[in-house]
């Protein structure tokens, strides 16, 4: 930079400033570009300007159940947590 002439700088500066301008107007250009993108998608979906399919919920069937599940009672649980002990104390 500091071995350079007055010529050299005044083209980096032009080609700097063709750049700034270069970046700025991409800028607004995407800008405009993803506002529109975006509205357009926006209103697209809020008017309801995409096909609408019937749907039909498939759920399968649970095959039928042939026996009750018979409930236990906790207390019957512990004499029958007591009998195993005692058989396996027995036959131990």
């Amino acid at each position: 930079m500091q071995n350079m002439t007055l010529q050299q700088v005044h083209e980096l500066r032009k080609a700097q400033e063709d750049l700034n301008f270069t970046k700025s107007i991409y800028l607004e250009f995407y800008r405009k570009m993803a506002k529109h993108a975006f509205t357009t998608e926006l209103n697209n979906l809020i008017r309801g300007d995409f096909n609408r399919v019937d749907v039909e919920l498939h759920i399968p069937k649970l095959p039928p159940q042939t026996t009750q599940e018979e409930y236990t009672p906790m207390l019957q649980v512990d004499k029958m947590v007591e009998l195993y002990d005692a058989v396996n104390k027995s036959l131990l």
